[in-house]
């Protein structure tokens, strides 16, 4: 028997505790340094998981504790025995793309693990970046011998446009994978964009708060700063495209829309697992906690849904989608971004600060 001191002791003769003489026992050293490594590897494990949710207002000092904390755990956590067969997978996407709902459905397959929204605190350099980056992809945890990974979003890259994350991914020293998520239904995306604004504003950065679900009801859409936020997608999408671009020669890239996700994400997840090399994966698509619980119909979260399709009818592919009540993937959405460059804003008379809409103009 032994204590936890990790020697060995008697048991019971005649009724009476009789201690052995104190041997080191080897056994009992390996079972106690064994179980003080894999609790550390677990408390490591679920603080990576759910530091993202720590942080959900967003701002500098809250993102350089999250990035200062996943640093660690990621530095010393321990690694999986065999890394060679282990699989490694970088999702590059936009923010409200339906990145959560994806990375929930690709963390539910046993073995797998996915750091969720990779942020950038302004105090690290893009070179510092590089090297978080790929230690995030270098290891498999313990716990996690099937695939690790990682989500990049593109909208925290406005300072690092010289990121190379080909040389991140030669780094790595195995195989990445490469999925990048696109929303085609880019009006849908946008309110999107608009309402999580509005939900940062209202639940302090979080969709949900204390005691129950932080709802904003139906929101009303300013046409001048829907199409605005149609032009920063157009950017953030022009990102996506030129970040795939970059990897092409280093790593296997597949694309991904977020409808087929919505139309089936069985077969979705199949050929994602079957580009990383894990073809036995998933096993099953589970239920998603982020998947969409609300109506594609656009009329039931927007108020003036009518004014902003009279307001964009010279673009008749936004209208399209802004009616669209069924997921459905748009193959033209690159085409309907260019076509929105061309569009201007007419305000009627008035001072700078009291300038009122009037029409956009395509």
């Amino acid at each position: 028997m032994c204590d936890a001191g990790g020697r060995l002791v008697g048991g019971l003769q005649g009724g009476t505790l009789q201690a052995l003489k104190p041997r080191r026992c080897v056994a009992c050293s390996l079972f106690w340094a064994a179980l003080v490594l894999g609790i550390a590897g677990s408390l490591a494990s679920v603080l990576v998981m759910f530091a993202p949710n720590m942080t959900q207002a967003g701002s500098n000092t809250d993102m350089r504790v999250l990035y200062a904390l996943r640093s660690a755990v990621m530095h010393y956590t321990p690694s999986t025995r065999d890394q060679s067969s282990c699989r490694r997978v970088l999702i590059l996407k936009q923010g409200r793309s339906g990145s959560s709902f994806l990375t929930d459905l690709i963390q539910s397959q046993p073995g797998v693990f996915v750091l969720e929204e990779i942020g950038v605190p302004l105090h690290v350099s893009t070179i510092e970046f590089e090297d978080y980056l790929t230690s995030s992809l270098r290891r498999c945890l313990l716990g996690y011998p099937r695939v690790v990974g990682a989500t990049l979003d593109v909208g925290a890259l406005d300072r690092h446009h010289n990121l190379r994350l080909d040389h991140v991914i030669q780094r790595v020293g195995h195989p990445v994978a490469v999925v990048v998520l696109r929303r085609t239904n880019v009006a849908k995306h946008a309110i999107s964009l608009m309402r999580g604004a509005r939900l940062q504003e209202k639940c302090h950065g979080a969709n949900r708060v204390r005691g129950g679900q932080c709802k904003i009801g139906r929101i009303g859409i300013h046409p001048p700063r829907f199409l605005g936020t149609l032009l920063k997608l157009r950017q953030s999408h022009g990102t996506l495209l030129a970040l795939s671009r970059q990897v092409n020669d280093s790593a296997a890239v597949t694309t991904v829309a977020y409808e087929e996700l919505q139309q089936d994400r069985q077969a979705t997840l199949r050929r994602i697992f079957e580009a990383i090399g894990a073809p036995e994966l998933p096993s099953t698509a589970k239920k998603s906690r982020y998947a969409k619980n609300t109506n594609d119909d656009l009329r039931q979260a927007v108020t003036n849904l009518g004014k902003v399709q009279d307001a964009l009818k010279d673009v008749p592919c936004v209208v399209q989608m802004l009616n669209s009540t069924q997921p459905r993937t748009f193959t033209g959405y690159q085409d309907c971004l260019e076509r929105l460059t061309r569009c201007r804003v007419y305000y009627t008379d008035g001072n700078l600060h009291s300038r009122i809409y009037n029409h956009i103009q395509c």
